[in-house]
């Protein structure tokens, strides 16, 4: 299989919305990161369809890089503001490991499990659409993100920390287990169709309301653990 190499001490920068593109019927060719992979001055959106083994840094300072391959992370993937990281197939980092936006963070492989171990820090709006994602309890949950849309599959909170956000949004049959308790500061929107459950207390300080959007004749579910409204409530659609 093919693997392209960044030594340490490189600097491989890219200026080109290109596509780093998967032969059809083939293995994934490897990118291999000792030094540093930086994106910037290009607005629009690098698709790279690699297995990325990361050790070095991956720097994103513009517009979107969607990694469509399996990562692993053992250094650092850091995106400035007003960008989006976009991780379509299976994440794994190590204890060490460091994954932080100020942007968007999006995971979206609905058939891929990703795990996280080292540093986490979620920017302006996160969101997770993948079929599992573990926050494992050796994890530094930084911050989840400001605004936090859970969608199309399972989030196991276990890394310890009492996980604080603006806004979340649960729909379309997202599910949120765990040990770690929720802080909500201003709004929850909470969709027919999803779970809510761990054996800790989450807390909605302002608003929150249930609806009924993607799968309404399915109930949502508390399932363990306590919610605690301090705000205001609107059941508006959908049964409980």
């Amino acid at each position: 299989d093919a693997r392209w190499v960044n030594q340490s001490g490189a600097l491989f920068k890219i200026t080109y919305d290109g596509r780093w593109l998967l032969e059809t019927n083939q293995t994934y060719s490897a990118i291999e990161n000792k030094g540093t992979i930086r994106k910037e001055e290009s607005t629009g959106t690098l698709l790279m369809q690699a297995l990325v083994d990361n050790s070095g840094n991956i720097e994103l300072e513009s517009g979107t890089w969607q990694l469509d391959g399996p990562v692993e992370n053992k250094g650092s993937i850091l995106a400035a503001s007003d960008t989006t990281l976009h991780i379509s197939k299976t994440y794994l980092d190590q204890p060490l490991a460091v994954i932080a936006t100020e942007g968007h963070l999006w995971f979206s492989g609905t058939t891929e499990s990703s795990s996280i171990q080292g540093n986490f820090e979620g920017g302006a709006t996160t969101t997770l659409e993948c079929k599992e994602i573990q926050f494992l309890p050796s994890s530094t949950l930084i911050a989840l993100g400001e605004r936090v849309l859970i969608q199309k599959g399972k989030v196991v909170l276990n890394s310890g920390e009492t996980i604080q956000m603006l806004n979340l949004t649960l729909t379309d049959q997202g599910r949120v287990t765990g040990s770690d308790s929720i802080e909500i500061s201003n709004q929850f929107l909470w969709d027919t169709g999803t779970q809510l459950a761990g054996d800790k207390t989450h807390i909605s300080q302002t608003f929150t309301e249930w609806y009924a959007s993607s799968h309404p004749d399915e109930p949502r579910i508390l399932l363990e653990g306590s919610l605690i409204n301090k705000g205001n409530l609107l059941w508006s659609q959908g049964n409980t």
